[in-house]
């Protein structure tokens, strides 16, 4: 992709998974990152991630959460009508659970089942992302190899993230 062009980029190699074309998959998690790396702070960087994490997993709802002193802020996408807020006091809420547990968990919310996978560096946590569809057991990602992938490439998201919000501080 071309240096400023990483949207259209998306939205090609998001067309490509569409139509199967999974051998793109590798370049799209390069493309975001780097999207990632341009960005002024670390909610820009949330946004990019998101928008290439939709165009990864197209049947999927995607939602993106960061971690402040006390609250999960849900950031991508940005909700509509409500503030997308958990209180991190609510320890019963899975995504305060997930946020401070294993790898990836797998849960029920609002009555869909999600992939819940704790964004952090050095054990610290920094946020959280949610997707329908990937736990589920006929799901076309549903594969073991894929979502050690997925882990691995958010944990390089995570990196990237608190590097935009230390720069842009």
């Amino acid at each position: 992709a071309v240096a400023g062009a990483w949207e259209a980029a998306m939205i090609q190699f998001g067309l490509a998974i569409t139509q199967e074309q999974q051998d793109v998959r590798a370049e799209l998690f390069s493309v975001i990152l780097n999207a990632m790396h341009q960005c002024a702070d670390h909610l820009q960087a949330f946004h990019f991630l998101g928008k290439g994490l939709r165009a990864l997993f197209p049947n999927n709802d995607v939602q993106l959460y960061f971690r402040s002193s006390r609250h999960l802020r849900q950031v991508f996408p940005k909700p509509a009508d409500k503030p997308g807020t958990v209180r991190l006091s609510l320890e019963e809420r899975p995504e305060v659970m997930a946020l401070n547990g294993p790898t990836y968990t797998v849960t029920q919310l609002n009555g869909q089942t999600r992939l819940l996978i704790p964004m952090g560096i050095n054990n610290q946590p920094a946020g959280l992302a949610s997707f329908t569809n990937l736990a589920a057991s006929r799901s076309p990602y549903g594969s073991r190899r894929l979502l050690l992938q997925l882990i691995h490439f958010l944990q390089q998201a995570t990196k990237v993230v608190s590097q935009r919000r230390d720069f842009a501080n």
